[in-house]
This record gives structure tokens, sequence and C-alpha cells, in this order.
């Protein structure tokens, strides 16, 4: 059996052993050198996925797994449970390539709410205020989804006698059954009005935790939905897709950027400037399978502006005004690069009215991040009069 899963996967079986002996094997104080010398192999052989990728699956599965294993070892220097989050990060990275490389829905079920489980006995374990009640929430609206979802493979089963994938084209059954499963996708890619946990959920959390929650989960998500898009959306399920998607890109796009403008507590203002940015990366996905690439693109320049931004608590510091230009996706930032690639994608595929929703959209979020970089450049002058004094 493990023959032929490295015949079958060796490039994600090589990369998948690596991750056991990275966190197994070069904690030891000992062993830095070791460590640091794995981590740059392990992006060699990421990229050299990512060269040689006939697919976006393998694409998906290099992203999620160098970025789970870059972030998890400040994630474990911080934690007080190392041992419990070295068992979470492997059951996350054997289920992310189970997402991934799902060829049917029950397949893709499994990955996605085994990934789900570690996470609702991380959040629980937080020692922040209110975890445990954060955590029981978390997981109910979860299970809640689950159920939607298996209704949806119910129906997909009893229609097609298979849980392949495939398309399916058979009026309002059809329809539903997309509403039932995209609306557990936007779920877990804490999409408005699905993703109604992420606000409570990012209060529990460290930065670093916020930055891994932001890329990790939802580069195995999108790519397992490529994978449908590409096997099971025929000519209808496409045109009830994209009304989906399209709705959805609107109401994130709308909640988020109208929560984030009244809010100032950072966590809850990042959830819901999380969930704004949410709509233009699902924007490329219209464009079908072959879009993934620029979702893909634009979730990890977001995180790592947001990765810049959480290196310094302190206003006045360059890192922290270097990600609020950069999320705020003014030129030549690439966030702003990515922003214009879409809308010129979309523009170009006939989204013309979409295209500048997402532009009025972006000049709001804009102002509001603007104007975190006009308070810390006050909070900078009132500091240097004060030494003038």
């Amino acid at each position: 059996m493990i023959r032929e899963y490295f015949a079958t996967y060796p490039d994600q079986a090589i990369l998948g052993s690596a991750l056991f002996l990275f966190i197994f094997w070069s904690d030891n104080e000992n062993n830095i050198l070791k460590g640091k010398a794995l981590i740059a192999l392990m992006a060699i052989a990421t990229l050299f996925v990512a060269r040689r990728s006939t697919d976006q699956a393998s694409l998906s599965y290099a992203l999620f797994l160098i970025t789970h294993l870059a972030l998890l070892k400040p994630i474990l220097a911080a934690s007080q449970r190392q041992i419990e989050l070295r068992l979470y990060s492997i059951i996350w990275a054997l289920s992310g390539h189970l997402m991934i490389e799902a060829q049917d829905w029950m397949m893709l079920f499994i990955g996605g709410e085994l990934f789900s489980l570690p996470l609702y006995a991380w959040f629980s374990l937080r020692p922040a205020p209110g975890a445990l009640m954060s955590a029981t929430r978390y997981f109910l609206q979860s299970a809640l989804l689950s159920a939607f979802f298996v209704i949806g493979l119910a129906l997909f089963y009893g229609q097609t006698h298979s849980l392949n994938f495939a398309p399916w084209d058979q009026g309002l059954w059809a329809d539903l059954f997309w509403v039932l499963v995209l609306g557990w996708f936007f779920f877990k890619l804490a999409v408005a009005p699905f993703g109604f946990w992420v606000s409570e959920i990012y209060e529990i959390l460290q930065p670093i935790e916020i930055v891994w929650l932001s890329l990790v989960p939802k580069y195995a998500l999108l790519g397992a939905l490529s994978q449908v898009a590409a096997a099971s959306w025929g000519p209808e399920s496409w045109l009830t897709a994209q009304k989906i998607i399209l709705a959805m890109i609107v109401l994130t796009s709308l909640w988020g950027h109208s929560a984030s403008w009244v809010q100032r507590r950072w966590a809850k203002f990042f959830a819901y400037s999380g969930q704004a940015q949410a709509g233009l990366v699902l924007a490329p996905l219209l464009l079908g399978a072959g879009g993934l690439g620029l979702s893909l693109a634009a979730q990890t320049i977001y995180a790592l502006s947001l990765a810049l931004f959480f290196t310094s608590s302190n206003k006045e510091s360059v890192c922290y005004r270097l990600g609020l230009l950069s999320l705020s996706a003014l030129p030549p930032t690439p966030f702003f690069a990515i922003k214009i690639a879409i809308v010129w994608f979309l523009l170009q595929s006939g989204y013309v009215a979409l295209a500048s929703f997402l532009i009025l959209m972006g000049v709001v979020s804009l102002s509001y991040y603007l104007r975190l970089y006009s308070e810390s450049l006050i909070a900078s002058q009132a500091t240097f009069s004060s030494k003038e004094a």
C-alpha cells in the first residue's frame, strides 16, 4: 500500500514524509541547522512540484503544505501544547491532501471534516477568555452545514447512483444540491453570511495563528473547489454555480466592508476585512477551474500583507505601515497588481458590472486602511513632538 502511494503521488509523498520529519526531528535545539536545511529542501521540493504540475491540484497542495510548514514553527514555539499541535498538524496535512486530490464527494467530505476535527480541539483549548464557548458555537455551526452537505450528497446519489464527481443538470433538485454543497464550502472559507464564526474565533487566536487560518485551510478548499469545477459543472449546473458564487461575492463584500468600517477591535476588524477580501478571492472562480491561480494568488498576497502588519504591534513601525499600505492595495503593491489582474480578466469575460462593483469596494477598503495608516502617522508625530519637548 505504501509503495503504491509513493508510485501514484511521488511528489506529495515526499513532501508528506518531510513534514513528518520536520515536526518530530528538527525541533531539538541541537538540530537547528538540520531543521533549516530541511526547510530549504522542502521549499525546493515545493517549487519543483509547482513548476512541473500540469494541474491546479498539485499547485494547490504545494502551496498548502509549504505554507503550513512555514507557519507551524512559530505557532509551535508560542504554544504550551506542542505535542497536541504536532498531532494536529499531521492530520491537517493528510486531510488537506484528501480534499485536494479527491475524485468523489465522499472523499472530499471526509477530508474536510477530518481537517475540522483538530480545529475544534485547538480552539477550545486556547487560553483566551471565552475560548470554549466560541469553539462550541463553531462546532455546532459546522455540524449544521455538514448536515446540509450530507443531504446534498443524498440528493446527488439518489439521482445519479454514484458519488463520483460528475455533471448533474436536472432542474430544481440539482440547483438545491449546489446550494447545499457550496454552502459547506463557503462556511469553511469564512464567506459571509456563512462565515459568521470567524469574528469570534479571531479574538481567541494569536496573530500568527490568524495568518495560518486565513491561508492554509483556504488553499485546500480552493484546490478542492477547482477539482469540483473541472469535473462536475456541466452547462446548467455551471450557470447555477455562477449565480451562487456571484451572489456570495456581492454579499460577503458588502457585509465585510461595512462591518470593517465601523469596527475598532483589531481581531474583529481583520475578521470582517478578510470576509470582504473573500469576494475578490472568489471572483476568479467565475472563470471556471482556470481561475484558481488568480484566487490562490489573491489569498496569498492578502495573508502575507496581513503577516507583515502583524510583525509589529507598534503603530510607528515600518512593518506596520507597509502592511497597511499593502492591504489597502495602493500601487505599486502586489495586492494592487492582483486586483488589477482580476478586474481585467472579469472585464475580458464580460463581467463588467462585477468588475465595477469590485473597484468600488476597493475604494471603500482603501478608505478604512488609510484611516489606520493616518492614525499611525499621528501616533508617530506625537511621539516625535514629545521627544523634542
